[in-house]
């Protein structure tokens, strides 16, 4: 038997939830009014903890948190028991038909995608978003017989690997091997002004029409910009950190992007 290992931060949640639940228990020993007053304090206090903590996001929906960038085996192995997908980035030479797992512009550890998914276990069963950085026509066909001999080497299911790029027609060819796909979209959507926004989202329209991707996947701040224009397409979103965005104004996001019931993954940085 598996024991989840828990990392600092659930321990001191853990503790800091029994010592409110231990005030509380005293405050009830107090007179009625102060503890009134007390209990109303701590009640706003906690759904403020709800609210935005990416640990209760992890325990209310663990199917649809998984874990951002994780592109090492040290990384794979830390957070594979405690997300039920994890994504990756990886970059194929077409000469020497590898896969580097990396994200450039970070210079590569030449770690192969092989030995990367040599390492998947099948107890667990993880799930795995591959953000492909370099997918064209060219290298479509070999890039994914390549992926496919790997999941069946390592005993994959073909509905556990999502493929993603920015290149929807080549992104085809995985589908026609019966493999997840996630059309991914400009990431600044929301600051193009409208015109611009018509013209880009009539441009998106004619590629999921004509090519048909699982997903569409895209930065969560896009996230009201994509529901009201393809309310009933399957989602896909990532949120890296607050940046410039107002905390509680990304919180909402987060919470209504995990609510919707047409949103499948959200992924959120994984702090060992």
């Amino acid at each position: 038997m598996q024991f989840k290992r828990f990392s600092e931060a659930d321990l001191l949640i853990y503790i800091s939830i029994k010592k409110v639940i231990s005030l509380l228990y005293l405050l009830l020993k107090l007179k009625r009014k102060k503890t009134y007053l007390l209990i109303i304090v701590i009640f706003f206090s906690s759904l403020g903890f709800i609210f935005c903590s990416n640990y209760m996001l992890k325990l209310f929906f663990s199917k649809k948190i998984w874990a951002h960038k994780i592109n090492t085996v040290d990384r794979l192995n830390k957070a594979k028991t405690e997300f039920k997908g994890l994504e990756l980035d990886v970059v194929f030479y077409n000469d020497s038909n590898y896969f580097d797992v990396n994200h450039p512009p970070t210079p590569s550890t030449n770690l192969s995608l092989k030995s990367y998914l040599s390492n998947h276990d099948k107890a667990i069963s993880n799930q795995y978003w591959i953000d492909f950085k370099n997918l064209n026509n060219s290298n479509k066909k070999e890039s994914s017989n390549h992926i496919i001999r790997l999941i069946s080497e390592y005993k994959i299911e073909k509905s556990k690997i999502i493929v993603e790029s920015t290149e929807p027609l080549p992104l085809k060819q995985f589908s026609n091997n019966s493999l997840k796909t996630a059309y991914y979209l400009p990431s600044n959507l929301r600051k193009i002004d409208s015109n611009h926004l018509r013209t880009e989202l009539n441009r998106i329209q004619e590629n999921i029409t004509n090519h048909k991707p699982s997903y569409i996947s895209s930065d969560y701040r896009n996230y009201l910009i994509l529901k009201e224009r393809f309310p009933k397409y399957k989602k896909l979103f990532w949120f890296t950190g607050y940046g410039s965005t107002n905390i509680f104004v990304a919180r909402f996001f987060l919470w209504n992007i995990l609510l919707d019931d047409n949103v499948d993954v959200l992924l959120i940085p994984f702090n060992e």
